[in-house]
């Protein structure tokens, strides 16, 4: 998966690159073929944004989250975007996120 982090209105240290594509790697367990992610952060007065964009085999995925504080809403948008991925079809998820109810 290849990762593109963005900082609009401020300098994206080594730390909050390193912070950042860990939670956002994570989406990984869940969607193996997730092939970019591009997170943008963002910084609007007393507003601190995070956005995620997922691109899976010709869908995108998107979160955005917003605190007062970056590291907050990057912990934040991994679950906004893992609850998207819950309704995508089992011939994209990977076995974990899939249920199938069997009747016999």
């Amino acid at each position: 998966m290849q990762i593109f982090l963005t900082g609009r209105n401020l300098e994206v240290t080594e730390a909050l690159r390193r912070y950042a594509e860990e939670k956002v790697g994570r989406l990984q367990r869940y969607l193996e073929r997730i092939t970019s992610a591009h997170i943008i952060l963002s910084v609007e007065k007393y507003r601190q944004v995070a956005e995620v964009t997922l691109r899976v085999r010709g869908l995108t995925f998107r979160g955005e989250e917003s605190s007062e504080d970056l590291y907050a809403s990057i912990d934040l948008v991994p679950d906004l975007v893992h609850s998207s991925l819950l309704t995508v079809s089992c011939d994209i998820a990977s076995p974990p996120l899939c249920t199938v109810n069997s009747r016999q």
